[in-house]
């Protein structure tokens, strides 16, 4: 005779051992025991995955930004670095040197 899964996780430990044999119920604890380590796997492997995209997109979230000072500095020295007189009298350098920090 099977044990229906089911039905056996609903029932009482007493309930079982006087349904069952202690073979079928050493199948069943068995196959709960698997079933514990499949799903254990697979979560574990879910996480994985998940955990490793989230340090690409932290990776890609750095470069973007390491991009967008680049842009930023280039922008600032094309308006006013350029422009000998401008550039000093604003100070110019010290907010690209605040916008790279």
């Amino acid at each position: 005779m099977s044990i229906d899964i089911n039905t056996a996780v609903q029932s009482t430990s007493d309930d079982l051992f006087k349904s069952y044999s202690l073979n079928e119920l050493t199948t069943l604890s068995q196959s709960l025991s698997q079933a514990a380590t499949s799903k254990h796997e697979e979560l574990r492997n879910l996480v994985a995955s998940q955990y490793r995209d989230l340090l690409k997109t932290a990776d890609q979230i750095v470069e973007m930004d390491t991009i967008a000072k680049r842009s930023d500095r280039a922008l600032y020295e094309l308006s006013f670095m350029n422009t000998p007189r401008l550039g000093k009298s604003i100070g110019i350098e010290k907010c690209v040197e605040r916008m790279e920090t």
